[in-house]
């Protein structure tokens, strides 16, 4: 996932990129082929906006390879960008997506399965404020056991953005 946001003091706009590679594109391709182009657009549109915890797309293009699956288009964040009493702003990122999205096939898998695909997950987040603005107190967060690992930073991109990146891979999944 690859998402570029500028605020206006309220809201956050802009765009997203999602590469889904092998079995992640398989909803997608199901949708396909399995709809007309309105009922895709339709599935397309409510399955991202799950994805990215019920915010707004719009303008959705979707490209279908044998390899992956590439969507973009525009992304509204309502709610999520906070200004304090004392010039401190707050971003809360639940609006990025989860780590793990079995959950449209979670009632179909028996305890004890072993998913022989390795998940990971790459997100990365640039929020362009319009004006300077500075990243401070962050502790990054990186944790790697037993064939998981994931980290979570964010940084400054410019005086004016900054941004947001974390990586997830689960190389052993017992359900």
């Amino acid at each position: 996932y690859d998402i570029a946001l500028k605020t206006d003091g309220v809201d956050l706009t802009g765009t997203f990129r999602i590469m889904l590679e092998g079995y992640s594109g398989n909803a997608i391709r199901e949708y396909k082929d399995k709809n007309t182009e309105a009922e895709f657009k339709n599935k397309l549109k409510s399955y991202l906006e799950h994805n990215l915890n019920n915010q707004t797309v719009s303008h959705i293009i979707s490209e279908i390879y044998n390899d992956n699956v590439i969507v973009k288009g525009n992304l509204t964040i309502k709610g999520k960008y906070y200004s304090g009493n004392d010039q401190s702003e707050f971003l809360f990122i639940d609006f990025l997506p989860s780590l793990f999205n079995l959950d449209t096939k979670a009632s179909t898998i028996k305890n004890e399965t072993f998913l022989g695909q390795t998940i990971e997950k790459k997100i990365s987040v640039k929020v362009d404020y319009g004006r300077t603005v500075l990243l401070k107190n962050y502790i990054p967060f990186t944790v790697q056991n037993n064939g998981l690992s994931c980290s979570l930073s964010c940084k400054q991109f410019s005086d004016q953005a900054v941004g947001i990146e974390y990586n997830f891979r689960y190389e052993k999944i017992w359900i």
